[in-house]
């Protein structure tokens, strides 16, 4: 009796793209012994296509990075997504305060720094609670994303606090800044 073995399924983190002419998205892998590595397409080695199984029930995001688990094509021109999971970093919030001089926290996750600098900030989205709040609130890559914003909150109002409390004003572009914190 012979007994057919089933493609063997491999892990790998992937970005998948939007196709220039095609629906759907398409993931890039190269092999590297047993190993499967998610690559761009721009990448010079040499590389399979994944494409997502029409049985798979996620929402697939473009540019955000997944934990797939993949099985080869028949043809074996490349791999078939069978299971994709987002995947999320965790933050780690750091505060820095030297007082009249350094006013300062940034949220670090994966490679992202999101910083919130009221004396050097340049544009809302750094410079105010609220805006760096709505950047940190958007973001799907951060594990426990309500806690991480929570926590920025907690820290930039008590950042502020030291802020004013050291009377020193703050300006975006030439425009005195009032924070009324609406998050």
């Amino acid at each position: 009796m012979t007994t057919i073995q089933a493609p063997k399924e491999k892990r790998t983190r992937l970005k998948f793209y939007e196709q220039v002419n095609a629906e759907g998205l398409i993931g890039f892998v190269r092999e590297m012994g047993s190993t499967l590595i998610g690559v761009p397409e721009t990448d010079k080695h040499p590389k399979k296509v994944v494409l997502l199984s029409p049985e798979l029930n996620v929402d697939i995001i473009p540019n955000a990075l997944y934990d797939c688990t993949v099985r080869p094509m028949k043809s074996g021109k490349g791999y078939v997504v069978v299971e994709a999971e987002l995947h999320t970093f965790p933050a780690v919030i750091e505060t820095i305060y030297i007082p009249k001089v350094e006013y300062k926290i940034t949220v670090k996750f994966g490679n992202k720094t999101i910083i919130y600098d009221i004396i050097r900030g340049r544009s809302i989205h750094s410079g105010t609670i609220n805006g760096v709040g709505a950047v940190l609130a958007k973001r799907y890559d951060i594990l426990d994303r309500e806690e991480v914003c929570r926590q920025f909150i907690v820290a930039a109002k008590t950042l502020r606090q030291h802020f004013d409390a050291d009377k020193m004003i703050q300006s975006i572009n030439g425009k005195l800044i009032t924070e009324n914190i609406t998050y």
